[in-house]
């Protein structure tokens, strides 16, 4: 082994490893490397475990409650449409949700530089799954065997993910031009810069209860009236028997 200066003004030498003993110091960092990144994937998929069996209990309750259903008693569909409830998995550990075990989306921040939008991400805090619950079915439905009360799957692309909220994408467009960006003060802050994907490919079949005076006072925002068609197959969720 022997001794390596570094520079002009060195007091004490550095030690220069032997190539054997360099090839050991990296060895060892990368085993240390590769047991931490083991030891986050056994965890990750612990916590996967865990939020997958949460996820089947919450569906378990979806299906047995009915509590919401007098409140549309007094509605009948009269095409072929169907009054339906979405299931929205929202995690009950609050810990799992900033791991992004429910993934990612992109966000836009004003940056502290100049003030202009840059990407971002954040980490979702619940997941819309393709499962709705059948409240009423209207009265020129073809499907005989459709019952109220039960589960049943809908389009995955209608519903699960996240897009741009096509007003956000107006407001920054259209806002005062600011050489290359935009100037965020003509956009709301309470304005959200992604909608679940639901709500925008499904927004013309919210559905409103048509007896109240302010529809912003509407608190079924996951009711929905759809098309018949719309209706793939019925689910029925482990457990239920």
């Amino acid at each position: 082994m022997s001794k390596l200066f570094t520079g002009v003004g060195d007091t004490k030498p550095t030690t220069l490893l032997s190539k054997e003993e360099t090839d050991k110091l990296f060895k060892d960092r990368e085993d240390k490397a590769l047991e931490s990144q083991k030891r986050a994937e056994e965890n990750r998929k612990k916590d996967l475990a865990e939020m997958q069996i949460d996820c089947n209990n919450q569906l378990i309750d979806f299906y047995k409650n009915n509590s919401y259903s007098d409140s549309f008693k007094e509605y009948i569909p009269l095409r072929n449409e169907v009054l339906v409830k979405i299931f929205t998995y929202k995690p009950s550990n609050k810990e799992l949700i900033g791991k992004s075990l429910l993934g990612r989306s992109e966000i836009m921040i004003p940056s502290a530089a100049n003030g202009e939008y840059v990407k971002s991400t954040t980490s979702n805090t619940d997941q819309t799954l393709p499962i709705v619950k059948l409240i009423k079915i209207g009265k020129s439905c073809e499907t005989k065997d459709l019952k109220e009360g039960s589960l049943y799957t809908v389009s995955v692309d209608d519903i699960e993910g996240y897009d741009f909220n096509p007003d956000f994408i107006h407001a920054m467009q259209y806002g005062d031009a600011k050489q290359g960006g935009k100037n965020i003060t003509k956009i709301p802050t309470d304005m959200p810069q992604r909608k679940k994907r639901i709500n925008i490919r499904w927004a013309k079949f919210v559905f409103n209860m048509p007896n109240l005076l302010k529809k912003e006072d509407n608190k079924f925002s996951d009711i929905f009236l759809i098309p018949e068609v719309l209706i793939k197959s019925e689910f029925i969720p482990n457990g239920v028997n």
